[in-house]
């Protein structure tokens, strides 16, 4: 098989193995915290948010660890892109997303806080262990705070969870699920990042662009997934909670995990073509969600238009 060959198949496992160890991973930790009591919220807050966050989190340490710094940011960078303008812009034309006041005035709000912060740290040309302790605490902080808002949750909520889980898994089985989805991630990371790199080399391209485009995409998967099943059933709450905890976990957890195991290299063209993007996307939020209280079909479309436009510009550079 010619190397390209190999590349592509490379990506493509690194892809299967990423969703598949996500999952098992994400899965195999909500029971076992259930057994132990956990409280759903909580489950969800952490467990659940830090599950659909591990492919990104694989792709940026291992690439960073390689020496890839470009496809370690522009896998970040481009998960938070695409996660508005394709994630929310499925999302919306699949069913209008009702939106919540909290969300309007705290969610989003400290979501463009945190891009800002993040993009005022990449502008000195790294990001080390300081800026990455400091991510992580207000990630922490973040759950903290919305543990203690939420702790008083409705004993149907809590019955209604248990249901879902009350199959009969073992024990043992929970375990080889969080061990399977480590394993997954550790080889479906290391698959993505070579076959990547690979492409770039063969296509004469940039890792940023690929960082910025297909691993980008690829490790959006799994918010994709949930975008679409909950379309399905007209949980729009939770499609936007997906987009916009996804993008805050990104860049607190993904880039703190990443920056305190080792110092992450800037490339200046992030800075002043694909941050003010993802801020921009970020921005838009604001006002599409004030009109009507709602993302509706026609915003939907016009942030896929507004992401069609961006990987255009991409694909020409």
């Amino acid at each position: 098989m010619p190397s390209w060959g190999l590349a592509i198949l490379a990506l493509i496992s690194g892809l299967i193995f990423l969703s598949g160890g996500a999952e098992a991973l994400t899965n195999g930790a909500v029971r076992i915290a259930h057994r132990l009591g956990v409280s759903p919220m909580v489950i969800g807050l952490t467990i659940v948010a830090i599950g659909t966050s591990t492919p990104e989190m694989g792709v940026s340490i291992s690439a960073a660890l390689s020496g890839s710094n470009d496809i370690t940011m522009g896998n970040i960078v481009g998960s938070n892109i695409a996660n508005i303008g394709l994630i929310l812009g499925i999302g919306a034309v699949l069913t209008p997303l009702k939106i919540g006041l909290r969300m309007l005035k705290i969610e989003i709000p400290l979501l463009i806080a945190v891009s800002s912060v993040v993009w005022a740290f990449a502008a000195k040309g790294h990001l080390g262990g300081i800026a990455g302790l400091l991510l992580l605490s207000v990630f922490t902080v973040y759950c903290l705070t919305l543990y203690w808002h939420n702790k008083k949750e409705s004993y149907a909520v809590h019955a209604e969870f248990g249901e879902a889980l009350s199959n009969k898994n073992s024990l043992g089985l929970d375990l080889f699920l969080i061990i399977a989805g480590l394993v997954g991630l550790i080889l479906g990371s290391k698959l993505l990042v070579w076959g990547a790199e690979s492409i770039a080399r063969y296509l004469g391209i940039s890792e940023l662009v690929v960082g910025l485009t297909l691993t980008a995409v690829g490790t959006s998967l799994p918010e994709l997934a949930t975008t679409v099943a909950a379309a399905r059933k007209g949980q729009g709450d939770l499609i936007l909670g997906n987009v916009v905890g996804s993008n805050f976990a990104n860049l607190c957890l993904v880039i703190g995990v990443t920056a305190c195991i080792t110092p992450i290299k800037i490339n200046p063209a992030i800075l002043y073509r694909d941050f003010p993007v993802m801020m921009a996307f970020t921005l838009i939020l604001l006002p599409v969600m004030r009109i009507g209280m709602k993302v509706s079909r026609w915003d939907g479309a016009i942030l896929l238009i507004l992401y069609g436009i961006y990987i255009a510009f991409l694909a020409g550079v």
